[in-house]
């Protein structure tokens, strides 16, 4: 899954020399498989609530923006102003979202290959999980 967010440029390599240089927010997470009568699909969950003491949680840390739409009642009224209504289901919606250059060393992972010895990779997206980002959709 790691390998995949690498290809399609959801996250990326930090530059840092050495694993003790990489200052940042580091996020940890762990796998959860869930077994269904098809088949076991793993996937990882990522704690965005984590923080140390004296410091802020992530989740407190991020700018919201504004809640659209403010209310359920604004959006089914305008599905009724015009006769044809388009939705659309975005696959992974929050990871189209583009992170700002600065912010990305917020959002930081500990990540290793079968083969490599570990490395830190940046999010370039918006990940889902962190509770101010609900306001985004």
């Amino acid at each position: 899954m790691i390998d995949d967010y690498v290809k399609d440029g959801i996250v990326e390599r930090t530059s840092c020399d050495s694993l003790l240089n990489c200052q940042g927010f580091y996020i940890p997470y762990h796998a959860v498989i869930s077994h269904d009568k098809m088949a076991n699909r793993l996937r990882i969950v990522f704690y965005d609530s984590a923080h140390e003491d004296g410091y802020s949680l992530l989740n407190k840390s991020l700018y919201m923006g504004s809640n659209l739409p403010r209310n359920i009642l604004e959006l089914i009224l305008r599905f009724k102003e015009n006769p044809v209504a388009l939705t659309t289901d975005v696959k992974s919606a929050f990871l189209q979202i583009e992170r700002d250059f600065p912010d990305r060393s917020f959002t930081r992972f500990y990540w290793s290959s079968e083969d490599n010895d570990p490395y830190v990779l940046n999010y370039r997206r918006i990940l889902f999980g962190p509770s101010k980002v609900l306001g985004l959709s």
